[in-house]
């Protein structure tokens, strides 16, 4: 079987992404960056379960989704840590921005950005125990706990 050269031009190769969330109570915020770092979107989600589907599809509708980084795996963010295991989805706690480092105040779309670009800068996560700001220490396995 042959494949001809028509069909690989006009095929485009899929795309590995890696998407960050801020989480809140009621909405959580994804970014989603290439593999490169480049920005391809973002967007708001209702945080619970019509939410999460929202926002896997929008993740996926730009490519093979290689991580999820998520703040507040162990909080506002275990629904969504629990949906995306249970999609598959590789996911890693990310640590959310300390107040003092935040240069113009809390931005979502920033702090969505930030979590995908640490996702993408440190696909392994924080070291065990690690200091995750405010005092909170990594626990990697917290978010299939939190049932």
């Amino acid at each position: 079987m042959t494949t001809s050269i028509t069909a690989v031009i006009d095929s485009p190769p899929e795309l590995d992404v890696v998407a960050g969330v801020d989480t809140h109570a009621d909405t959580h915020y994804v970014a989603v960056l290439s593999a490169t770092g480049t920005r391809l979107g973002d967007l708001q989600v209702p945080a619970r379960t019509e939410g999460y589907e929202q926002l896997l599809a929008f993740i996926r509708s730009f490519g093979s989704t290689r991580l999820v980084g998520v703040e507040g795996t162990s909080s506002y963010g275990a629904g969504l840590a629990r949906y995306l295991m249970s999609q598959g989805v590789e996911i890693r706690e990310v640590v959310r921005p300390r107040r003092a480092q935040r240069r113009h105040g809390k931005s979502d779309p920033i702090d969505a950005y930030a979590a995908a670009a640490q996702a993408l800068a440190e696909p392994q996560g924080p070291a065990d125990g690690q200091d995750r700001g405010g005092g909170h220490r990594a626990d990697p396995c917290a978010a299939g706990r939190a049932a």
